[in-house]
């Protein structure tokens, strides 16, 4: 078991954490500050009357006169049904999406607890104090009340609101990009790589003149079972006993069949000469 000791001031209290400025105001009081601004709402002239005007307009908030009878019947009384609390708050975010500021108030007082949890949760992660994140989360839920889709998600709206402002302020972010560390721009290298990786400006594959050659002869009638023959010899490293086995005959074949290919390309190349390159074996027996 661990022990967990927490330093005590002169004066009686805890010393604060570290990191934390002793002279900033702790969370809670930052989070404290929205409750007393729900009693302020309470006392508004449109707060007051808001309740009786709504029910006019929706049957399921009928009888209830206050702002904190339509708050505990939109849910935040648990003994209200589920699907009752749902129809209810339904019709508190159908009058918000009109316009109606004390309506999204309202709401955003039913979803409040649920922020405050995400905030506190995921204040470390934004880098922030809970009140900071919560404010964050305030904001986001106002914006996500007042285009709340309630045609396609008539359910669960209180949960749906809480995530979708959670996950406004703080998207998720794939494990890969996560676990991925970028190199610093003046660690990038400065050549452009090409399609096999290798940099453009880099000398060409050995024998890749070659199987350009090979491909201007094809092109003017030379037989291409004797030009593959030349390219699996001389560009793409295969051993007369490779391309024997692949033809399944023997090596003597092979070289008589190399020696008549490398004969007729010579011929051709006497005629067209590409200009093969220095050292290759085709301009070395040609």
């Amino acid at each position: 078991m661990t022990t967990c000791r927490t330093a005590i001031r002169a004066d009686g209290g805890p010393d604060p954490a570290p990191g934390i400025d002793p002279a900033s105001p702790p969370p809670v009081v930052e989070i404290g500050r929205w409750p007393a601004e729900w009693q302020q709402w309470l006392t508004r002239p449109d707060a007051a009357s808001a309740p009786r005007r709504w029910a006019r307009r929706h049957r399921c908030l009928a009888g209830l006169t206050t702002l904190p009878e339509v708050l505990a019947g939109c849910g935040q009384d648990r003994r209200v049904p589920e699907e009752v609390a749902d129809a209810r708050l339904a019709a508190v975010v159908s009058e918000a999406r009109r316009g109606d500021r004390v309506a999204t108030r309202l709401v955003l007082e039913r979803v409040l607890p649920g922020l405050i949890n995400h905030a506190v949760r995921r204040a470390g992660q934004l880098g922030r104090s809970p009140g900071e994140a919560l404010a964050d989360m305030a904001a986001n839920a106002w914006l996500v009340i007042a285009e709340y889709p309630l045609e396609r998600r008539p359910r669960k709206i209180a949960v749906n609101i809480i995530c979708d402002a959670a996950f406004r302020t703080c998207p998720y972010v794939p494990v890969v990009h996560r676990c991925t560390d970028l190199s610093p721009r003046e660690e990038l290298p400065d050549r452009v790589a090409g399609i096999d990786g290798r940099p453009c400006d880099a000398p060409a594959l050995p024998g890749a003149e070659l199987l350009e050659v090979l491909a201007d002869a094809v092109a003017a009638g030379f037989p291409r079972s004797e030009a593959q023959l030349l390219a699996e010899l001389y560009a793409l490293g295969f051993s007369v006993e490779d391309c024997a086995a692949r033809r399944g005959v023997g090596g003597r074949r092979i070289r008589t069949r190399r020696r008549e290919a490398l004969a007729a390309l010579a011929s051709w190349l006497a005629t067209c000469p590409p200009s093969p390159a220095a050292g290759d074996p085709v301009a070395a027996s040609a």
